[in-house]
């Protein structure tokens, strides 16, 4: 005989030798078998009347890894069964409660064509707990590039309650631009966003913990959101939105030269990267910052202290602040309620051009630094870079390294900056310029620290926080010829190439709604 019990937050139950209890927070839902018992030969069948607890049970805490479990429990009669069918129902989806995932509406949209091409075998194993949880799923193939852009532009907030990307990084690049190039951006960018990672780059997944496509798939069903910053990035007629990266020197050549590994998976990259250090390239250019509120240059000894889903924030020589996990960080906990930014018209709307949409920016935002320095930074400006305003940081030189990171993760090995946050107003930016003492041992003994975030504490490193930067990237003054890039170099938004040309960046702080853990 086993004894069950429904409390508000948990289920558990007893046995004759153990008692084995729930969190109803990795609870999916339940199933129903309502047969009546039947007998044969002159003695009664096991009856059939019970239903199934779905659960997501925690394999691996460390990297919220997730498997399915599943436990059967029978009632004696249909009467006991309904009443744990009402009660179950009630306690999963509580009446009132927002986002409880019966009934919830949720676009998905999957790129049978990205990275190692699993997207839709991915989905397919996770469908069913869509299904069980009770959310209606309106799923879409991408046909062609572009598609998720379409698809954002197209979405209907009044009708769709989330919507879930199924791939990498950049079919979710495409959904975010459909949603912030909207007329009515104030209430496309708040639908919940989700992500299964189906691609061979799933970095934001890893930065919200949530590349086990199961925990993914609970993350969604049980409908938290946190607001998490985003940054407008122009280069001349062009504007397009960024929520992971933006990477020049030997971070963007890794990032686009490991296209030919796709088939490797994740693992492309690190491959890639050795390949480029061992023929190093340096470039030289101009980089100017406004630094965040606070931001201070690490110094060389300081050390990274360990930090872990539980272990809270912890504060670091010069002011900065490790992410102990978002689920525990204050600075990633975003505004009370959960509001996003979309509230106080932090973004413009749509605009002819991408110089006008920046030149509209004093009229429809609260602030904007682009926008009350058009002269000296406007990419097309002749004088772009010769004036900066004085609390700008100007760097000019020769370069190997630029990478500014908007999360934890870039991938699952390259931890980019561990004081990263998702809505702290800033992108953290990692350089590295030409120097004496710079080689290639030295740079691959860096590399090594890429996977734990410790390089960051490199002297070979300069570490900052910015609310903007803009670069003028120049040629190629050493290392191996680009073959294939006529314009000399290259640049990434988000891990897909842009044009070689001068480039602007300016975040704002919570504008778009992640579903993850709470």
């Amino acid at each position: 005989m086993v004894h069950a019990i429904l409390r508000p937050h948990s289920f558990s139950f007893t046995t004759s030798s153990s008692t084995i209890e729930m969190h109803l927070s990795n609870v999916i839902g339940f199933t129903v078998d309502n047969h009546e018992p039947t007998s044969g030969k002159g003695k009664e069948k096991d009856a059939t009347l019970s239903f199934v607890i779905h659960m997501c049970m925690l394999k691996n805490a460390k990297k919220n890894v997730r498997e399915i479990a599943k436990f059967k429990f029978t009632c004696p009669d249909a009467s006991h069964l309904e009443r744990w069918q009402v009660a179950l129902h009630n306690t999963l989806n509580p009446p009132g409660k927002p986002n409880n995932p019966s009934g919830r509406r949720i676009t998905v949209i999957i790129n049978p064509f990205s990275g190692t091409k699993t997207a839709p075998k991915v989905f397919a194993e996770v469908r069913p707990l869509f299904e069980i949880a009770g959310v209606l799923l309106n799923v879409v193939e991408t046909s062609h590039a572009g598609h998720a852009r379409e698809i954002g532009l197209s979405l209907d907030p009044n009708t769709c309650d989330g919507v879930v990307s199924v791939s990498g990084d950049g079919l979710l690049n495409e959904l975010v631009n459909g949603l912030l190039e909207r007329p009515d951006w104030k209430l496309s960018c708040k639908i919940p966003i989700g992500i299964i990672p189906g691609g061979s780059g799933n970095g934001l997944a890893w930065s919200l913990r949530v590349s086990n496509p199961i925990s993914a798939a609970l993350a969604i069903i049980k409908g938290h959101s946190r607001p998490m910053d985003a940054a407008m990035v122009i280069q001349h007629e062009r504007r397009v939105w960024s929520f992971l990266t933006l990477t020049w020197t030997i971070i963007s050549d890794v990032d686009l030269e490991s296209e030919k590994y796709r088939w490797m998976g994740e693992p492309r990259f690190t491959v890639a990267a050795i390949k480029r250090i061992m023929s190093l390239r340096k470039y030289r250019g101009k980089i100017a910052f406004l630094p965040a509120h606070g931001d201070h240059e690490f110094e060389p000894s300081t050390s990274i202290p360990e930090a872990g889903p539980s272990s809270g924030s912890k504060p670091v020589k010069k002011g900065h602040v490790k992410c102990a996990s978002f689920t525990d960080c204050e600075h990633c906990l975003g505004t009370p309620d959960h509001k996003i930014r979309s509230e106080q018209d932090t973004i413009p709307v749509t605009y002819a051009s991408a110089e006008a949409s920046v030149a509209s920016l004093s009229q429809h935002s609260l602030h904007s630094v682009i926008s009350e320095n058009m002269d000296s930074l406007s990419p097309s400006s002749p004088t772009f870079l010769t004036n900066v305003p004085p609390d700008w940081t100007v760097l000019e030189g020769d370069f190997v390294l630029f990478v500014a990171t908007n999360v934890t993760l870039i991938s699952s090995d390259f931890m980019a900056s561990p004081y990263a946050h998702l809505s702290d107003g800033a992108y953290d930016v990692m350089i590295i310029r030409d120097q004496p003492n710079l080689s290639r041992m030295k740079l691959l003994s860096m590399f090594m620290d890429t996977e734990s975030g410790k390089f960051v504490h490199n002297p070979l490193v300069e570490f900052h926080k910015v609310r903007a930067l803009a670069i003028q990237p120049g040629p190629l003054v050493d290392g191996p010829k680009l073959k294939d890039r006529a314009e000399g170099g290259a640049m990434a938004i988000d891990g897909e190439r842009m044009p070689y040309s001068p480039v602007v960046l300016e975040v704002f702080q919570g504008i778009l709604n992640m579903m993850c853990f709470d």
